[in-house]
């Protein structure tokens, strides 16, 4: 697949749209599927991604793509991110800083943002 462009502030705009109940798709396991534009194209044409969170003011963002290079994601793939939320989202502050510390994450907004995202 080729290299996306999405910003913090678009990302920023797609959780705090899932928080208002704004969603594309409810895919269980604390997982959504949201839509983001991509100028010119607008959300139909736009970007896709899968965002995990239990509204507690962390946000994961697991997958984004274009759907021009995939309209859905395959099961398999699907089920291995819901493996991947349930841990995520058990993880104490402390884990979560030596991920990103490490690498493993990356944190898209500081936390004086109203929504922060790993």
């Amino acid at each position: 697949m080729r290299k996306l462009h999405c910003s913090d502030e678009m990302m920023a705009a797609a959780c705090a749209e899932i928080a208002a109940g704004l969603t594309d798709a409810d895919l269980g396991s604390n997982l959504y599927k949201k839509r983001i534009p991509i100028e010119g194209r607008g959300k139909s044409g736009g970007l896709r991604t899968i965002i995990a969170s239990r509204f507690n003011g962390r946000w994961f963002i697991l997958a984004i793509w274009a759907k021009s290079d995939l309209v859905n994601i395959p099961s398999d793939q699907l089920r291995c991110l819901k493996q991947q939320t349930v841990l995520l989202l058990e993880l104490e502050d402390a884990a979560i800083e030596k991920l990103i510390a490490n690498g493993s994450l990356v944190q898209i907004l500081d936390e004086s943002s109203t929504t922060q995202g790993v």
